[in-house]
């Protein structure tokens, strides 16, 4: 990484096909269960990009998407990459936990950001920038840890320290403790980074699937989602003396209820694991970030070249909860800019790459299930190149599946259902 990193040195995040003698700069899951190290995560979940949620609608036609985002972003906007990590090992010490970075390949990025001109700005300067209470600089990346274990300080913090950094740590209370320890940070070293101007975030109570109600009733799920999430708020307030106002959900697990529960929780701003660039049109609810795991070391520069994409509609909506199996998918898209539709490529958590078909009229993109719904959790992601800078734009979102209680779990299948006029470059 470090060879290529030294000899790649290009302007970073290029949005614009308009400022540029250059040309643009081209491109699972959230932290792991903090009583295991080497606990590995589902593949990274997507949230919705420059989305708001709409009320769920359940098995929706395309004519009746659900709205989102009247105002899509164009190849001048300015955007933004925020970066999560989770935890780190001694330079040139490799581990099997793919949520696991070494020091060495940790400082080659931190350098790559300097190098190619890219601006580390706080994390409050995004959530400002997405509230349109304020600007940024060009090339904005913010950078976020999650968990609270006690490697990022050790092998982390001196790094971000020495290239002037600012940084996120995203914790959750029921991890942290009340002294010394190898694997989790406690109360003190956090109260030290915050001297330091370290901002600490809420990562919930206990980093649990947070939509997974596990037999409880629904009085018995709002007590315990008020806990993960209200209660965690207060115990960081209580412990560290200052407000909470930023949330990552564990495992990007979420769905509009509790989405809801956190609004009303009082966060300003909640973050995803999407990978997807933030612009001015991104909801400060569902803020993208890309998981930095060992299978993606290798494709941190392109990351940082994707550029903003937003979505009129979805169907399912974002947050929705669906019964069909088999549901319709489509987005309407929205840029600015002139889009390739030769370029589509859209995936599904699940299902890997999924055939694609695209109406250049309504710029509305449908998906194809080659069989039917399995996961709970169901993340669409689509990649489409702008015609003119032939820069990769990314947007996702996410829905919900709930097999009624009568029925059966499909069987997976090996054949399609519908008759392609376009399928996705591979």
């Amino acid at each position: 990484m470090s060879s290529n990193l030294n000899s790649l040195v290009r302007p970073c995040l290029l949005t614009l096909a308009g400022l540029i003698l250059n040309l643009p700069l081209e491109a699972q899951q959230s932290s792991g269960n903090a009583t295991n190290s080497t606990q590995t995560e589902p593949s990274q979940a997507a949230s919705t990009n420059a989305i708001s949620v709409s009320p769920a609608t359940t098995n929706s036609a395309p004519d009746k998407a659900a709205p989102i985002s009247s105002t899509g972003p164009s190849p001048l906007e300015t955007s933004a990459i925020v970066l999560g990590y989770h935890q780190f090992t001694a330079a040139g010490e490799r581990s099997k936990n793919i949520y696991s970075m070494d020091a060495g390949t940790f400082e080659d990025e931190m350098k790559y950001l300097k190098d190619s001109g890219c601006n580390v700005v706080p994390l409050s300067q995004i959530v400002a920038f997405v509230e349109g209470k304020g600007t940024l600089p060009p090339h904005a990346v913010a950078i976020t840890i999650d968990d609270g274990y006690k490697s990022p300080i050790v092998f982390a913090a001196p790094i971000l320290k020495k290239y002037g950094y600012p940084w996120t740590f995203f914790c959750y209370p029921d991890f942290i403790t009340s002294h010394e320890s190898k694997g989790a940070s406690s109360w003190d070293d956090l109260k030290e980074l915050q001297s330091e101007g370290v901002d600490i975030e809420c990562h919930s109570k206990s980093h649990p699937f947070l939509t997974h109600k596990n037999g409880k009733s629904p009085e018995e799920y709002d007590q315990w989602l008020t806990a993960e999430t209200a209660g965690a708020k207060a115990t960081l307030e209580q412990h560290l003396g200052k407000t909470i106002k930023y949330f990552a959900y564990p495992f990007g697990d979420y769905n509009k209820q509790v989405q809801d529960k956190l609004e009303a929780s009082g966060y300003e701003a909640i973050f995803t694991v999407a990978g997807n660039p933030i612009h001015s049109t991104t909801s400060q609810y569902r803020i993208g970030r890309y998981v930095i795991t060992s299978p993606e070391e290798k494709d941190f520069e392109s990351y940082l070249r994707q550029g903003a994409l937003s979505i009129m509609a979805a169907t399912p909506a974002p947050g929705a909860i669906v019964s069909d199996p088999h549901p319709v998918i489509s987005a309407v898209l929205n840029y600015a800019g002139h889009l390739d539709p030769k370029s589509i490529e859209a995936t599904v958590k699940g299902f890997g790459t999924v055939p694609t078909d695209y109406d250049d009229k309504t710029s509305t993109v449908r998906l194809y299930l080659q069989r039917d719904l399995i996961q709970p959790v169901v993340n669409v992601t689509i990649h489409v190149k702008d015609a003119d800078a032939h820069q990769t734009l990314v947007t996702n979102w996410q829905f919900n599946y709930e097999v009624p209680s009568t029925a059966v779990p499909p069987a997976p299948s090996t054949t399609g259902t519908a008759t392609l006029s376009h399928k996705p470059i591979q």
